[in-house]
């Protein structure tokens, strides 16, 4: 009994006389991790690895190690302690902006490199340190990726279903944070990166219309294809979440209301119809005179990336 707490949740109503002799507690701690019953700390942790950080730079900074040693204790000790939470929980921005501080600082020492070549590799010149941001959404993006191969545990099959059947569907902004504080995060990271790598050539074409981030309602916005934007009619969401952009085309040009309904099982109303038609056609003009938008055709992928 010594380690068993009762942890109120909903309603905070006293319950210590009804449940004595149970301790009754607002925090847990769980792996390292503290929860608190509202989950509103829970970036809260990231203070404790800073801490943490700061120790271990604090130690090794006495030895006087090379460069490519500084780095190896960086990407060994220092990248482990927050990847434990990081894989799953995104640091608010003081936090990852104080904890890239720390391992930049620790690696450069009392060497002077200029910040642009910081996170190059070195056969681009760089010394090969890892931005954090990018590293903690690569682990998000983690997650997709499994639920794509297996549906095994809690988080993977709740993105699958929020995405209707398909990953690249799940929309951050129609994620319950109250239910879902963690799927929430992670699908945020999903669309920073998915955003990213839509938009490099030849991308968007084969890339998901449904909730997709880069392709807005009458190609001007406001407000991307979500389930309001096909809310009139009788529509298939399920099917319709599969569909990328080539799929709507053919020889002909725009597939007609027929076909989609009949051959693709979309069930559009007329409405719905007019009102993807008018949001794909746009893009597709694009397409075919790239000079009209650096969406379609940048100078380089290269030169795209850096502007990102």
């Amino acid at each position: 009994m010594e380690k068993t707490f009762l942890i109120p949740i909903g309603t905070q109503e006293n319950c210590e006389p009804y449940v004595s002799p149970v301790p009754v507690t607002q925090e847990f701690t769980l792996l390292g991790m503290k929860i608190d019953n509202k989950l509103e700390n829970l970036t809260g942790n990231f203070d404790l690895v800073i801490s943490k950080m700061l120790r271990t730079v604090n130690f090794w900074a006495r030895f006087g190690l090379t460069l490519p040693g500084r780095i190896a204790i960086t990407k060994t000790f220092l990248l482990s302690q927050l990847n434990h939470l990081g894989c799953f929980l995104m640091p608010q921005e003081p936090q990852l902006n104080r904890m890239q501080e720390i391992c930049d600082r620790f690696c450069q020492g009392k060497l002077r490199i200029a910040k642009s070549r910081l996170y190059l590799s070195y056969e681009e010149g760089g010394i090969g340190l890892i931005n954090l941001k990018d590293f903690l959404v690569a682990q998000h993006v983690l997650w997709f990726k499994r639920a794509g191969i297996s549906t095994r545990d809690n988080w993977r099959c709740e993105l699958y279903n929020l995405g209707m059947g398909n990953l690249y569907a799940v929309n951050p902004n129609k994620v319950d944070e109250i239910r879902h504080p963690i799927l929430q995060g992670l699908s945020k990271s999903f669309w920073y990166f998915l955003d990213k790598f839509n938009r490099l050539p030849g991308n968007l074409q084969k890339s998901f219309v449904f909730n997709n981030p880069l392709i807005l309602r009458n190609a001007t916005g406001p407000g991307i294809l979500d389930l309001n934007f096909f809310r009139a009619g009788n529509c298939n969401f399920y099917r319709l979440s599969q569909m990328s952009f080539n799929d709507f085309w053919d020889n002909n040009g725009f597939r007609s209301l027929s076909d989609l309904n009949t051959n693709s099982n979309l069930m559009l109303s007329y409405a719905n119809y007019f009102n993807l038609r008018s949001s794909l056609l746009p893009l597709n003009k694009k397409k075919e005179n790239p000079n009209e938008t650096e969406l379609w055709k940048p100078k380089s992928v290269d030169e795209f990336l850096k502007n990102l």
